[in-house]
């Protein structure tokens, strides 16, 4: 999804440039150039030089290109390739940008050889900036390309200090900090929160830089960044271990709000294990375990699977809303930051960060009951799953010190279903 904003985004830049360079009535431009600092600060934005924003004046098409590019953190990457395009009339400073944004899809030219360097309306790149946030004008579906102002208001890239009649380098900085608050269509996240995941900037950066609260009484982005530390302890190896995770609030907000599907048990569950937004936090987590097993002198990597199934085996059983008319899967990282879960939010957990080590695994379940199947040579013993003439050994996910191979007694004569992830 981050390149398709991304490459929708840019797009938007493109139409910036279009307009004329004529002289134009005075303006005053010293909030928008505060803005233009701002964006500079966050290594989104440039001026003709280090002190000049020039923003009296209408963007040129490739200008319009390179700002939306630096707006999406995409310069770097933008600059490491030689992109091949095929038009002619681009100078060679901007070579790079104009074949990066081809290659992505993000523009074309008004020619098979001519990039152009015309003019560009404000409703030109305002439909730009909301299809960079997954609006679409296909068929008119959230908007008209020709009118996308009332949309644009609504999702608040369009404040009033805007004027699309003249339509500035100015007016660009304004919409590109508007949309840095904006949401993604469907989602509860916004522009800023791509950039951060991008590692473009940190959470704490934006909030010391960012004033869109103050300059268009946008509501309130601050919450979204409250970090939650959560703390586990587990034994491992005869020792008491403790680590802390940072969790943010909001993205625990967003899996909470997800529907559940009360059809998922058919498909075991995978996709809760697979889904990939929480991916950096276990990540985390598993190098935790990684690095401890290696730091203590072990040889196999097992022994982090070993360490990791302690771990959750560690947490809260804490079961499902009684008013609920079937089960309540919850995401990893939504076990995480309750501390705790039944037989299904543990096993999810305990195979996504397996997977995340590297290593083979499965969901089993049985009629109320769930688990996690590893992958493991004959030397393990116990109970075991085969998929594919390989070895799934169980593991019981709630209360500590089950053994890997380790059956209930009341799962024996259970039929079981094993769902590989």
């Amino acid at each position: 999804m981050k390149r398709r904003i991304i490459a929708l985004a840019v797009c938007v830049v493109m139409c910036l440039s279009l307009f004329s360079v004529s002289a134009l009535a005075a303006r005053d431009t010293s909030l928008e150039e505060s803005m233009a600092r701002d964006l500079k600060t966050l290594g989104l934005f440039k001026g003709v030089s280090d002190t000049d924003f020039d923003l009296n004046r209408a963007p040129t098409r490739i200008e319009a290109l390179v700002m939306l590019i630096r707006l999406l953190g995409k310069e770097e990457e933008a600059l490491s390739n030689a992109w091949r395009h095929p038009f002619t009339d681009v100078p060679g400073w901007a070579d790079r940008y104009v074949g990066y944004a081809y290659r992505m899809g993000i523009t074309n030219g008004i020619s098979e050889t001519q990039y152009g360097s015309g003019n560009a309306s404000a409703a030109q790149y305002l439909t730009f900036v909301l299809r960079a946030l997954y609006y679409s004008d296909k068929d008119g579906r959230d908007f008209t390309w020709d009118k996308p102002f009332d949309l644009a208001k609504k999702v608040g890239i369009l404040p009033d200090m805007v004027d699309t009649n003249d339509f500035w380098r100015a007016d660009v900085v304004t919409v590109s900090y508007a949309a840095l608050s904006a949401f993604i269509k469907d989602s509860k996240a916004i522009l800023a929160d791509v950039l951060i995941d991008a590692k473009v900037f940190t959470a704490d950066e934006f909030l010391a830089i960012y004033r869109g609260v103050e300059i268009f009484g946008s509501e309130s982005y601050r919450d979204r960044y409250e970090i939650k530390t959560v703390h586990y302890e587990w034994e491992w190896d005869g020792r008491r271990w403790g680590y802390d995770l940072p969790i943010p609030t909001f993205t625990v907000e967003y899996y909470k709000e997800l529907e559940r599907d009360p059809s998922s048990i058919r498909t075991g569950y995978s996709s809760y294990v697979n889904d990939t937004m929480d991916d950096k936090y276990l990540e985390s987590l598993a190098q935790v375990f990684i690095n401890t097993v290696e730091s203590y002198g072990y040889d196999s990597k097992d022994e982090a699977v070993y360490m990791a199934i302690c771990f959750v085996q560690a947490l809260e059983y804490i079961p499902d809303d009684k008013t609920l008319e079937y089960d309540y899967p919850k995401y990893p990282l939504e076990t995480l930051f309750d501390e705790g879960g039944d037989c299904e939010d543990t096993s999810i957990l305990l195979a996504s960060l397996i997977r995340t080590m590297g290593y083979s695994c499965c969901l089993v379940t049985f009629k109320n009951h769930m688990g996690v199947g590893v992958l493991g040579s004959d030397d393990f013993g116990g109970s075991y799953y085969e998929v594919d003439g390989k070895k799934y050994y169980f593991v019981e996910t709630t209360g500590e010190r089950w053994e890997v191979g380790q059956l209930p007694e009341e799962l024996k004569n259970e039929t079981a279903k094993v769902w590989p992830v």
